[in-house]
């Protein structure tokens, strides 16, 4: 009789975990099918560089459901915070849904780096959440740092600090400076991001910069791109 207890016992055990593991993965793979939508919808608005009403509220919609099947996995929470920033993109006229959507993109992200903080991709996330608000303050340089100190040479890192450098060159204090300019040169020396940089420096005026620092480190896929061979000849003839 005893024996008998205890094999029932055992196997109820084994059944009650068993069926633990199957609410698990049940609940993992509904909310993981939830963020291959989220996704797909993130990598399309960042290849057209738009995004549409009905598209956002689609996204919204599966965000939500995305993490009320599992709200804690940080890969989640992130891509969670990215369509909330593409939501401010697409309300920019109103500063009111702008910045509560910017607000919200950085409640998720500081989740995610509270189960993930050695992640740098969200660090510089967050930090590039304070640029759009235009919050150049004490939190913004601690989530600069962070991203640094877990990332120094991961791409997102210095190719954003770098954008960040040379979009608000006046407004960073020149101590962050350095900082910027180190970055600058991490990305022109990626081969993958290098001529992004350039690109985004023509549009905004700062291509000068950029490519003195491609001369000055001897970055010669950048200092003889012919945009920067012209003006640091025209420079030069000065």
């Amino acid at each position: 009789m005893k024996l008998f207890f205890e094999k029932y016992i055992v196997k109820s055990l084994i059944l009650f975990f068993a069926l633990i593991v199957l609410v698990l993965a049940f609940k993992y793979g509904v909310a993981n099918l939830y963020y291959l939508k989220v996704d797909a919808y993130l990598e399309r608005w960042q290849t057209a560089n738009q995004v549409y009403s009905d598209e956002l509220e689609d996204a919204q919609s599966a965000v939500d459901s995305m993490l009320v099947w599992h709200g804690h996995n940080p890969q989640y929470l992130d891509a969670a915070a990215k369509i909330f920033e593409w939501h401010a993109f697409h309300h920019y006229g109103d500063k009111t849904q702008y910045s509560a959507s910017l607000d919200k993109a950085m409640e998720l992200y500081l989740r995610s780096s509270d189960s993930r903080p050695m992640w740098p991709n969200t660090w510089i996330a967050m930090a590039m959440v304070k640029v759009n608000l235009e919050e150049f303050d004490d939190t913004f340089f601690h989530y600069i740092n962070r991203s640094e100190s877990t990332g120094p040479y991961n791409p997102d890192v210095n190719y954003n600090i770098a954008k960040t450098q040379l979009l608000y060159w006046s407004i960073l204090p020149k101590k962050f400076r350095n900082t910027g300019l180190e970055h600058i040169k991490r990305t022109l020396n990626n081969n993958q991001i290098r001529f992004k940089l350039l690109s985004y420096s023509r549009t905004i005026g700062k291509q000068k910069i950029v490519c003195a620092i491609a001369k000055l480190n001897k970055i010669n896929s950048i200092a003889h791109n012919s945009s920067c061979k012209q003006y640091l000849s025209s420079n030069n003839a000065k």
